[in-house]
């Protein structure tokens, strides 16, 4: 009995606490039992003999209602059908079931026991309310969790693909831009080393460009090492996600997959704007809503960010880093513009000669 308790979900224990005082009435611990092992049951195996279980808890709901007065057990059977993953067909499928097994149950209690004067209609109308409602309710609810699971998941693929580009993207500039100049490194060290004998002079101008080599080399790892500071439009949208969800706001994204193939300069500016976008919403726009849009044509790039938040003061314009954001969009060339219309509209665009 303890393991059942134990290995329940939280919305089950107003379900076994019904039945947990039924228990402790020896008249009722055979069915009681067997009512908590078919209701386990379903939550274990799934869709696997649905329609007998379901069908064996209407029946239970039955006679509780009839010989103890308590028709709630129904509501339970009803949470738990639309709790449970399955296709739309099966679902409609088990809920027309159900409700003919309610439908059953009511007009064969009628019949064994003839309604009176004495009805609790309030408790019959909540019964009837929630044991209709129940399994669409439970049913909209399962999916959204199912949805948020999904999107967590597509999340942590998607920092994963990231972070294999960004790992990618760093041997691809190490290869092209220092791999070569190594080489040279190497051949001019071989040859210096043979000349610095027999002529000293043109050992020596190897030696001068080894050293020149080596400043470029030097210089170049410095612009690597300082890109990796600087995020990417991918590495910005799964960071903004993770804080937009923090203060409660809902991401939408539109085609930021287009940007992976951005050029590299583009890419940080702008994922420096969007960020600075993100900031201001969860900061100041008292926003439930973030969209952004992500566009490609002949000509231009294009950026949209907008939230449902207050919007910002005519006079505010200077502030919340928007002149950073200009800035940022000025070194590649490009224009933002920014307008206050039931929330903030943030407009990025880029044309494709800046590359």
């Amino acid at each position: 009995m303890t393991f059942v308790i134990i290995s329940c979900d939280i919305h089950d224990y107003f379900y076994i606490m019904t039945l947990v005082i039924l228990f402790f009435n020896k008249r009722w611990q055979v069915i009681t039992m067997s009512i908590l092992k078919v209701y386990r049951d379903v939550y274990e195996t799934g869709t696997k003999h649905l329609t007998i279980r379901i069908l064996i808890q209407c029946m239970a709901a039955f006679i509780f209602s009839i010989f103890l007065k308590n028709g709630t057990l129904f509501i339970f059977t009803a949470w738990e059908l639309g709790a449970i993953p399955m296709s739309s067909k099966m679902f409609k499928k088990q809920l027309v079931l159900y409700y003919l097994a309610c439908l059953f149950s009511i007009v064969l209690s009628m019949i064994v026991k003839p309604v009176d004067g004495n009805v609790d209609v309030i408790s019959i109308f909540i019964v009837v309310v929630f044991t209709i409602v129940g399994p669409i309710v439970s049913r909209s609810a399962m999916q959204a969790s199912l949805r948020f699971k999904l999107l967590v998941s597509q999340n942590k693929r998607l920092e994963a693909i990231i972070q294999q580009n960004e790992r990618d993207r760093i041997a691809r500039d190490l290869h092209d831009n220092l791999g070569q100049s190594f080489s040279m490194i190497t051949l001019k060290a071989e040859l210096a080393k043979k000349q610095v004998d027999k002529n000293p002079k043109a050992a020596k101008a190897e030696l001068t460009d080894i050293a020149s080599a080596s400043r470029q080399n030097l210089t170049t790892i410095r612009e690597i090492v300082a890109d990796l500071h600087e995020k990417t439009i991918l590495q910005v949208i799964v960071e903004a996600n993770k804080n937009l969800m923090t203060a409660g706001i809902l991401l939408v994204t539109h085609d930021e997959d287009i940007t992976a193939d951005w050029p590299l300069t583009i890419q940080l500016a702008v994922g420096a704007i969007v960020n600075e976008s993100v900031t201001n919403i969860i900061r100041h726009s008292g926003a439930q809503l973030c969209e952004m849009t992500f566009k490609e044509t002949s000509s231009n790039y294009q950026i949209f960010v907008r939230d449902d938040g207050d919007g910002y003061e005519e006079n505010d314009q200077t502030s919340f880093g928007l002149k950073g954001m200009a800035q940022r969009a000025e070194q590649i060339n490009g224009t933002l513009m920014i307008e206050n219309n039931h929330g903030t509209y943030v407009t990025i665009t880029v044309p494709k000669e800046s590359d």
